[in-house]
């Protein structure tokens, strides 16, 4: 019996292939665990069109992390830190201060995990290097001046 995977079976096929299999294993297995359903041409479409609109899909998602990459990488967000009278900063800056930074610089939201501060919070006067997680394994190099 010819029968198109709806999803991937190990071993023996990928989901969207049109394979052959014996007549007993598709109606007792396939069949029922909704794995696979008899080939017709209807449904190779239907198939197709949603790999289709899954591939698109996929492809916005990699431009708008492209367009937040071009926007974000390598610019400046300055913070001021109050002092004392000998110059000597109180506080720091953490997470959330860069959170909330780039929320009002760049209108994104970002959660705690997103920021990776390699120093820790900043307590330092001066410029400091951290980075941002956009998505998809990509990172964004923000630098952060103290004043």
């Amino acid at each position: 019996m010819k029968v198109i995977f709806l999803k991937n079976v190990l071993h023996v096929a990928k989901q969207g292939e049109v394979k052959e299999v014996k007549d007993g294993y598709a109606t007792n297995f396939l069949f029922p665990k909704g794995l696979a359903k008899e080939y017709s041409h209807d449904i190779e479409k239907k198939i197709s069109e949603q790999k289709q609109k899954k591939e698109n899909q996929r492809r916005d998602i990699v431009e708008q992390r492209n367009e937040i990459f071009e926007q974000m990488n390598g610019k400046t967000i300055s913070f001021e830190l109050p002092k004392s009278e000998g110059g000597k900063t109180f506080g720091s800056i953490g997470e959330k201060d860069v959170i909330e930074k780039l929320k009002q610089q760049f209108k994104l939201h970002f959660g705690k995990s997103d920021i990776e501060m390699p120093d820790g919070h900043i307590k330092k006067s001066g410029t400091h290097t951290i980075f941002v997680k956009i998505g998809g394994g990509t990172m964004v190099k923000i630098i952060i001046e103290i004043r």
